[in-house]
């Protein structure tokens, strides 16, 4: 994928995505295990509406929030 694409991980962990491609990642967790996490609740993250190209989950869909999570998603998502 082109490196003009902005990603946003959606329970990043250790950051590997983003020190993994030369893409712009924002990088969401609840535990900070990288100085490139942005602490916060991945239904509420600190981005704004239609700013990104891709978000990626792996294996980060485990919340009780399930819903306001994939929402928060579509919302930052860009149209098509």
């Amino acid at each position: 994928r082109p490196a003009s694409l902005v990603v946003a991980d959606f329970g990043c962990g250790d950051c590997k995505i983003a020190n993994s491609v030369r893409n712009k990642v924002h990088s969401f967790d609840l535990v900070p295990l990288s100085p490139l996490v942005t602490v916060c609740d991945m239904a509420k993250v600190p981005l704004a509406a239609e700013s990104v190209d891709v978000a990626v989950f792996c294996l980060a869909l485990m919340g009780t929030n399930l819903q306001e999570i994939l929402e928060e998603a579509n919302r930052v998502l860009k149209q098509g």
